[in-house]
């Protein structure tokens, strides 16, 4: 993307973004995983697909 804007970007500014915002970025997205409950809802149920009948098969996490 930058160099499509003429931007022109070594590596070594890249590995330094890496260390000075890679820890910050990790830390976002450790604390937003999801928590599941350890309960899931399963579902099936007939569909048509080209005029053929097949099973649908759901599973949510309750």
């Amino acid at each position: 993307m930058l160099a499509e804007r003429g931007i022109d970007v070594s590596y070594e500014a890249i590995r330094r973004w890496i260390l000075k915002f890679g820890p910050a970025i990790a830390a976002k997205v450790r604390s937003r995983r999801v928590q599941h409950s350890g309960t899931w809802h399963l579902d099936e149920v007939f569909v048509r697909i080209r005029g053929k009948r097949v099973y649908l098969w759901r599973a949510v996490d309750g």
